[in-house]
């Protein structure tokens, strides 16, 4: 059991640690504009479920409308964050970005010691939440019928010759990503009716294929938490249904 010297010592290494990452962030971003893209672009990379690769991140952001900044200012943001997270600066997109040190997220999540860098947990899930159902719902790359172009429906996923060829080809992880975690990061939002919208389009248009994208990638299991996730999020409707919209109070 740590001594009351041991836990002050602690305390005095991680708020000197605390006052490094801001100066080091302060010296980096100056602008509010800039710092504002710092929060939700990192806040995503903190937030998300799994790691995301530069790839994803920046395919999920070209679909959400509270992006409006190029690639390359996405880019930017990042290649001064190598000492905090990890292949930031690698040639290789496809590698996940994770943190360095678990304290930076603690440093960004707590509004006392970040200041202008603090990172509002449930406002980025809802940015997340937006974009994977706006991936899932994109016309060109999102989920459509028959998404690996099997040539029969007859056949288990076992029996398709080389299928996860096929799934590497024809659904990239940003989409996997927006299948296996929309609902996660609509646990934690707020209910809202512009995301209530977006969640009944795709279960409208979309839900079948849904489902035979995560049957064919092995992750069927998570559809019944899926529906419970949502279940839970209507309950806090006040009076929205999937099927009629918006309620008439029938005790009026």
């Amino acid at each position: 059991m740590a001594t009351e010297r041991e836990v002050e010592t602690s305390h005095h290494e991680q708020d000197l640690l605390d006052g490094l990452y801001k100066d080091v962030l302060e010296g980096y971003f100056t602008s509010q504009e800039v710092r504002v893209l710092f929060r939700s672009v990192v806040g995503q990379l903190i937030t998300s479920i799994e790691p995301l690769t530069i790839r994803s991140l920046i395919f999920l952001r070209q679909r959400a409308s509270y992006d409006k900044d190029s690639d390359a200012a996405v880019t930017g943001i990042l290649s001064h964050l190598g000492s905090l997270l990890g292949n930031v600066n690698s040639s290789d997109k496809s590698l996940p970005i994770i943190p360095l040190h678990t304290s930076f997220r603690d440093f960004l999540t707590n509004k006392d010691k970040s200041g202008d860098f603090y990172v509002d947990v449930r406002e980025i899930h809802n940015e997340l939440a937006h974009s994977c159902l706006n991936l899932l719902l994109d016309p060109l790359d999102g989920l459509k019928f028959n998404i690996c172009k099997l040539e029969t429906s007859y056949l288990a996923n076992d029996e398709v010759e080389e299928l996860n060829t096929r799934v590497d080809q024809h659904i990239p992880p940003a989409l996997l990503y927006a299948c296996r975690f929309w609902d996660d990061h609509l646990k934690h939002t707020d209910f809202k009716m512009d995301l209530f919208r977006k969640v009944e389009t795709f279960f409208k248009e979309k839900f079948l294929f849904w489902l035979e994208a995560l049957s064919l990638t092995r992750n069927i299991g998570l559809a019944p938490s899926a529906f419970a996730t949502l279940n839970m999020w209507l309950a806090s409707s006040q009076g929205v249904s999937m099927t009629a919209g918006p309620m008439r109070n029938v005790n009026n």
